[in-house]
């Protein structure tokens, strides 16, 4: 088998369409998976800028007036929201309040807003809130959805791959085995052996390499 038979044998293409539409395949999926996990990022985000919003002057009030039931309450509160792991108050580095709950995984993100309460014109620093996201549940949701998404993917690239190979093989692939074949039983005695091609009668777009062939 000629090189350029053996290039455009099925078993060899069909071999290199798989790998092909595998690289994509994983590269498509990747990609989303960032994707997936910036979104989960932003949301996670969202959440603490609203609590941050809606929560933080509640929250120095309390702190200001001492009223420990009211702030253990608002704290167990943000503990509560989705991927939040645990919150916690700390002044001078020590945590004054938190929501007891376990040490926080190796995996987390933590946001600080500071607790300024003003009076009378005059600012006192009460501390700091830190509000510790817990990473792990981002991860396990996209380990959930990894195998959808590759296989959604996979199925997508090779159906598409499987159509360009069959349209090629149907347009230009046989045509160039064709010219190959004729190419290597050319001699000098059979210069003048026209080519021809495999095509319906009425022609079309296809490659003819009759137009081109040598005389």
């Amino acid at each position: 088998m000629n090189p350029a038979t053996k290039f455009f044998d099925k078993r060899s293409v069909v071999t290199r369409l798989i790998l092909f539409s595998s690289a994509v395949t994983l590269i498509t999926t990747s990609l989303q998976l960032y994707r997936e996990y910036r979104r989960d990022l932003d949301m996670v985000s969202d959440s603490v800028e609203h609590l941050r919003l809606s929560q933080l002057e509640s929250l120095t009030s309390s702190l200001w007036a001492l009223d420990t039931g009211q702030i253990q309450l608002i704290l167990d509160g943000i503990a509560r929201i989705p991927d939040i792991q645990s919150a916690e108050i700390v002044d001078d580095g020590n945590v004054i309040y938190n929501t007891r709950q376990e040490n926080a995984e190796s995996r987390s993100r933590t946001y600080s807003f500071p607790l300024v309460h003003t009076e009378n014109g005059r600012e006192f620093a009460l501390g700091e809130l830190r509000v510790i996201v817990d990473l792990q549940g981002i991860y396990r949701r996209l380990l959930d959805r990894i195998g959808i998404i590759l296989l959604s993917n996979g199925i997508r690239t090779f159906a598409v791959s499987t159509f360009l190979f069959l349209m090629f093989q149907h347009l230009v692939t046989r045509h160039l085995k064709q010219i190959a074949s004729h190419a290597q039983r050319l001699s000098p005695q059979t210069l003048e052996q026209p080519l021809r091609l495999n095509r319906p009668a009425h022609g079309g777009p296809a490659l003819d390499p009759q137009r081109t062939h040598g005389r």
